[in-house]
């Protein structure tokens, strides 16, 4: 069910995202951004039969919760959508984190304001390792 909800052709429900021209002139006058990050699974997950229960598309995460009928004989999949600023994959690379989360926060900062970037999340799911990529990259743009 999950191969087939991702083999289908996406499009976004007409409100879930704005114009990107509105998205980009109204993102400089937003206090707060909420980005998502997935993390590629472990081997060890894919070995215990584990199955990749998240999607990331431009700005969602559609989670897939696999659900019993109530005869207990057969299942079927629930597909729940959360909206975000940004959504980056398993397979996206920490200089495009970079670029659509903290980089705009270098020249507010070289401009004398302030800003801060938080994550948060389970243990094991990437906080130290996207945030390391994103201290080498503010160092090299300051």
């Amino acid at each position: 069910a999950v191969d087939r909800f991702r083999a289908a052709p996406f499009e976004a429900p007409a409100d879930a995202r704005p114009d990107e021209g509105d998205a980009a002139a109204h993102a400089a006058d937003r206090f707060v951004r909420v980005c998502v990050r997935k993390r590629p699974m472990f081997a060890h997950e894919r070995e215990q039969g584990e199955f990749d229960a998240v999607t990331c598309l431009p700005g969602r995460v559609v989670v897939h919760d696999a659900r019993m009928h109530p005869d207990m004989r057969h299942m079927f999949m629930n597909h729940h959508d959360f909206a975000f600023d940004e959504a980056f994959g398993e397979k996206v690379g920490n200089d495009e984190v970079y670029a659509g989360t903290a980089r705009e926060l270098v020249s507010v900062a070289l401009a004398g304001q302030c800003g801060t970037v938080m994550m948060y999340g389970q243990t094991g799911s990437g906080k130290t390792y996207t945030m390391s990529a994103v201290y080498e990259r503010v160092a090299a743009d300051l």
